[in-house]
């Protein structure tokens, strides 16, 4: 394995936590019925899609950043 490889396989692991949390909480859910297991589940969601929310924000401003340098040269 490549360093890169193995820097995305450790990205990954935060994703991966919070949907976890997500389906412990789902299964606690289906066997309790209790409020606060539908609370924490939803909590996990939550964190989950906010993770990757910001990851696609900083994606995006990466391409921007990328677009714009690539003018910049192309026209000095």
């Amino acid at each position: 394995m490549t360093y890169s490889e193995v820097a995305i396989a450790l990205f990954y692991i935060v994703p991966a936590l919070y949907l976890f949390r997500y389906a412990a909480n789902i299964a606690r859910l289906r066997n309790s019925g209790r409020a606060d297991d539908l609370e924490n589940a939803l909590q996990a969601q939550k964190s989950f899609w906010k993770f990757v929310g910001i990851v696609a924000a900083i994606v995006v401003g990466i391409y921007a950043a990328i677009m714009l340098f690539a003018l910049l040269v192309s026209f000095s």
